[in-house]
């Protein structure tokens, strides 16, 4: 490593406190930006978001919705989910709560195994977990950053331009309330320098813990973002000592390149095997879900356009919309600067930053070099929007940014007479200063500007529990006490071409109650539960049965919607807002349905549906051949779901049609004993199907009086199983598919990471010396 052309000062000498200085200075700048989330606020959109919907648009406050909605209306009620699983020793594989009922790995659930998530969740309140991660993660993000600049020898001072400039980066900090964004932005440069230390130092632990944080970037942001991490860290480490300012001349490139590739296969399948508990089971439920590719032509739209780079110089913050909120590119006028010196030094890491920014501006602005990452790169294609890659196109440029900082100040010393170089020093010394606080400031202004108000922590502003809410639970009590359960559905007024009006339970908010829904947000859903939805919203029979690409978010519009097929999807609640009887679609529903509405208030009102039951026994047979024939004969009207039991497919394969004898006098108790069971006692005067309207799913098993039973999917999308005449106790079970193999590989890993961390302890015990020191070389 190369010494300043400078001599540096004894405080600089002096062991842990340049860096224990700075730690300081980015734990003030992320309490100073965060200070109103310690004086009773939260970083957090729900009051605003509340405002837009019923029951709470009744009341509204002051605050307003924003583009970072997906907050408010999806990750917080599922954190309030988690909290309250996680707190009974539980973690919810399965949630009944939307389109039917739908595994959890992978949605948001998956972040639910992130150490610091787990941590919170056991300790503090939904909102406070939500504060103390993104305050936390603003923090290590700068720290972080820090120290991979000092670890490519960059000086103090670059280390702190980098480490703020990353720390409020706009490319993610406009996304900060979702919190993966902060989790991605503390574990990258971490994850660098980890790579650093174990490549060049040659160092096990090292290569252990750069593993780790690759795991953990995984399960703390999300497995499409990893995939670039882990092509960051294989191929820089590939690369170190091999080539340019970090070559190793004390031996051939070739043998250096060979230890190289051992280290980086060490961190890189250790990092799988770490993370494969979560990503084997969230792959096999998202390719249940029928998650469709990003087509070409949509892709092509989300692209990041030369337009946006061209604010990379400007601190006026944009109206932020759902379209430009990723697609922030300002940098700040001191690290742009220091950038541009950065991109044409030779120092240390000016290869790495340069990559960087090239290979990810190609793949943001629709190139060839895009095409090529969809059909190469796992996960790419279902990549939406290509603003996602922009937090690496910006940290490399901020990583150019620091080098930058000593190639500027190597050039003023170098240009300078010897005599004065000190003067010139301190001179450039004081600037620099100056510059990190307007730094500071410019980012702190703008991202204060893109994201919404603080807004009150208090219970009245958190989704308060209001009459509509009571009334609907009370309809839950009842329901179980009849043996039953209630299935909500919220429907808005007129049609999706109306002005806006507020519409009832927004997204996941519904499970903050313990409300299941038949509509909801989420990313992956049982295929056939979606297309339900769909159907039930209106959509043809072959519009409904498109691919999903993205998230699904329902919206169901009174004027468009199929309510013949409510009792079809276990329906037997519409919750809409106020005076349902004022929309005439609404009217004719409540009479063609012989509804009852059984709560009317200015927060809205509920339809209660006679004769809906979840679980029922039919004795009639009716088999098709395929998806899309079952799809139209259930949504028919024709069809009586209380007599015959549809079979499809391979479900259908030794079933022989039959006739319903007519409807059964059967009785059925249901029983919940967790999320991922149920319990129904089942008592029929003759044999039949158990047909339970519930979303069916791979994993879900069966058995009928202790014995193992067939499960099969039935009625397009829900499960059934034979029970014989008399009495029987029908049990199913949700076991997460390829759970236990990834829990395996994981445990495998475990044991690898202790066996290497262990073998350098054992050794110097039976040698009696270091041996640690002795396989490092000097950090380079």
């Amino acid at each position: 490593m190369t010494a300043d052309p400078v001599p540096t000062s004894a405080w600089h000498r002096r062991r842990g406190v340049p860096t224990l200085a700075a730690f300081a200075i980015f734990a003030l700048l992320a309490v100073g930006f965060f200070n109103p989330v310690f004086r009773g606020s939260t970083f957090s959109l729900i009051a605003g978001h509340s405002s837009i919907q019923y029951p709470w648009a009744a009341a509204p406050s002051h605050y307003h919705d924003a583009a970072q909605s997906d907050q408010a209306n999806n990750v917080y009620p599922i954190q309030v989910d988690l909290n309250r699983n996680l707190r009974d020793g539980r973690f919810p594989y399965w949630s009944p709560y939307s389109f039917g009922g739908g595994p959890t790995l992978g949605n948001v659930y998956g972040v639910g195994f992130y150490p610091p998530r787990v941590a919170a969740s056991l300790l503090v309140s939904p909102t406070w977990v939500h504060d103390l991660l993104v305050v936390l993660h603003v923090f290590l993000a700068g720290a972080a950053m820090f120290l991979l600049v000092r670890r490519l020898g960059h000086s103090w001072l670059a280390g702190m331009l980098a480490g703020i400039a990353w720390m409020f980066s706009p490319s993610w900090f406009g996304l900060a309330l979702l919190e993966g964004s902060s989790v991605l932005a503390a574990l990258i440069p971490l994850l660098l320098w980890f790579t650093h230390r174990a490549v060049v130092g040659r160092s096990r632990p090292d290569a252990v813990a750069t593993a780790f944080v690759l795991a953990l970037i995984v399960l703390g942001a999300s497995v499409q973002p990893a995939v670039f991490c882990f092509a960051l860290a294989a191929g820089w480490g590939l690369l170190l000592g091999v080539a340019g300012r970090d070559r190793d001349t004390t031996r051939p490139w070739r043998q250096t390149l060979r230890d190289n590739v051992k280290v980086v296969a060490l961190f890189v399948v250790l990092g799988v095997m770490l993370c494969a508990f979560l990503v084997l089971p969230a792959t096999a439920q998202i390719s249940d879900s029928a998650r469709a590719v990003v087509p070409d032509g949509v892709m092509k739209l989300q692209d990041v356009g030369l337009d946006d780079f061209a604010h990379v110089a400007d601190g006026s913050p944009p109206l932020i919309t759902g379209d430009n909120v990723w697609a922030l590119t300002f940098l700040g006028l001191p690290a742009l600067v220091a950038a541009l010196a950065g991109l044409f030094s030779r120092r240390r890491g000016t290869g790495l930053g340069r990559t960087i920014v090239v290979v990810f501006f190609l793949l943001m602005v629709g190139t060839v070099f895009t095409e090529v990452a969809r059909a190469l790169v796992p996960g790419f294609a279902y990549l939406s929007p290509l603003g996602r890659l922009l937090p690496f196109f910006a940290f490399g440029a901020v990583l150019l940014a620091g080098i930058g900082v000593d190639t500027l100040r190597d050039a003023l010393v170098r240009l300078a007479r010897p005599e004065l170089r000190r003067k010139v020093l301190t001179g450039f010394t004081v600037v620099a200063a100056l510059a990190l606080a307007l730094e500071a400031w410019q980012l702190i202004h703008y991202d204060r500007q893109i994201n919404p108000p603080f807004q009150p922590r208090k219970a009245s502003m958190l989704y308060p529990k209001t009459p509509l809410i009571a009334a609907l639970q009370g309809g839950v009590a009842q329901e179980a006490r009849a043996g039953d359960e209630q299935r909500i559905v919220p429907v808005r007024r007129g049609a999706a071409t109306d002005p806006f009006s507020p519409p009832p339970f927004v997204g996941e908010t519904t499970r903050l109650f313990g409300l299941e829904s038949a509509g909801g947000y989420l990313n992956v859903i049982p295929e056939r539960s979606r297309i339900l939805a769909l159907a039930f919203s209106g959509a043809t029979v072959d519009a409904a049965q498109q691919p999903l690409v993205g998230a699904y978010e329902a919206f169901f519009f009174a004027k468009s919607a199929r309510f013949d097929l409510l009792r079809k999807m276990g329906v037997d609640s519409v919750v809409t807002a106020p005076k349902p009887q004022t929309d005439p679609s609404l009217k004719r529903a409540i009479r063609t349905l012989k509804a009852d509405v059984s709560y009317s208030g200015p927060d809205g009102a509920v339809l209660q549906l006679p004769d809906t039951h979840r679980a029922f026994v039919v004795d009639g047979v009716e088999t098709v051949p395929t998806e899309d024939a079952a799809l139209r004969r259930y949504a028919d009207p024709a069809f009586d779901e209380h007599r015959t039991v549809l079979l499809d497919g391979s479900d259908a394969k030794g079933e022989r049609a039959a006739p319903s004898t007519g409807a059964l006098a059967a009785t059925t108790q249901i029983r919940r004993t967790g999320p991922s069971d149920r319990t129904i006692e089942v008592d029929s005067p003759r044999a039949g199907w158990l047909v339970l309207l519930d979303s069916y799913a791979k994993g879900w098993s069966a058995k009928v009086g202790g014995k193992d039973a067939e499960l099969k999917r039935a009625d397009f999308a829900y499960r059934a199983v034979r029970v014989p005449a008399g009495r029987s106790t029908v049990t199913m079970h949700y076991t997460t598919p390829s759970l236990r193999l990834g829990l395996g590989v994981t445990l495998l890993g475990l044991l690898l990471s202790l066996a290497l961390l262990l073998r350098p302890l054992l050794a110097r015990r039976r040698r009696g010396g270091p041996t640690l020191e002795e396989e490092a070389e000097p950090a380079r």
